[in-house]
């Protein structure tokens, strides 16, 4: 693996040692706001939730480093950000109906997560939530208020552009071209190679992109891979390599590089069973049918 690995590791050890005391506050935070039937409680519960899924993935990646049993960390952590994101953005594009009630601002700042979601539920295989991220996705990078200068969003466009050929992949159509007129940046060699061994010859370029953009840059630039576990685990490399594998391109000159990527997915437990994801989900659904 990277220094740059081994570092984000390093960090959240660091980090988890001075973090249970805040992770219990916001448990029992996230609880009250649970019991309260109020669609304001909804959106105080959705404040908890980017804090967890940086809890359950620091913990879940340190386990899969330490050989631990891994317990469904990642999956909590992916999770708890997935239901952020449904609540952020379905109540902001419900504002009008319920008459302005909730609060307006940027949806800018959810796009990198929303990229990285689309990117682990293609590598994992989850279908119906890379649909709803997909939708999501789409309805931030339409809003006028997601054009901050501070965000790339070649990763944004490649995880629309990859989110809707995985969903076709089933009918094994090959598209080597985007559809609308976008910016991809470094991807879209991956896009003019897909299905081809060329994408093989690009993983470790991607990866070395993947991990630069892990930190802020002291510039008010918004990276695009900064939260655990998407930062540790590049999601997107993954993606790439297990649909392309399916369309029997050999992966194994660059085992190295992905090797160890693709086993730390392969050891995350793929679903849990979570109270609080139960009840947000039950919540959710009483405002948003």
């Amino acid at each position: 693996m990277t220094r740059d690995y081994k570092r984000i590791i390093r960090d959240y050890r660091d980090w988890l040692s001075q973090s249970d005391m805040m992770a219990a506050r916001k448990f029992a935070q996230l609880q009250g706001s649970l019991n309260d039937e109020s669609f304001d409680s909804l959106l105080l519960a959705s404040t908890s939730l980017p804090f967890l899924s940086i809890f359950y993935g620091s913990k879940g990646l340190i386990a899969i480093e330490d050989g631990l049993v891994e317990d469904g960390a990642i999956c909590r952590s992916l999770l708890y950000r997935f239901w952020e994101v449904r609540i952020r953005v379905a109540s902001a594009t419900k504002r009008s109906f319920l008459n302005s009630q909730v609060p307006g601002g940027s949806l800018s700042i959810l796009i990198p997560n929303i990229a990285c979601l689309v990117f682990a539920f293609v590598a994992l295989g989850d279908r119906g939530r890379v649909e709803l991220m997909l939708d999501a996705l789409r309805v931030v990078l339409g809003d006028e208020s997601s054009k901050n200068a501070h965000l790339d969003h070649h990763a944004a466009n490649f995880a629309v552009w990859l989110g809707e050929r995985y969903l076709q992949e089933e009918h094994l159509i090959v598209l080597h071209s985007p559809d609308r007129e976008e910016s991809f940046g470094v991807y879209s060699d991956v896009i003019q190679a897909w299905g081809t061994s060329g994408v093989v010859e690009l993983i470790p370029s991607l990866l070395k992109y993947h991990y630069a953009n892990t930190d802020d840059d002291g510039r008010g630039r918004i990276p695009g891979f900064k939260w655990p576990p998407f930062d540790a685990i590049p999601f997107e490399v993954v993606a790439i390599v297990r649909l392309n594998s399916l369309r029997g391109i050999d992966f194994s000159p660059v085992q190295n590089e992905v090797g160890q990527h693709l086993m730390m997915l392969d050891t995350a437990v793929p679903d849990v069973a979570d109270l609080y994801l139960d009840r947000i989900e039950e919540k959710f659904g009483s405002f948003f049918s």
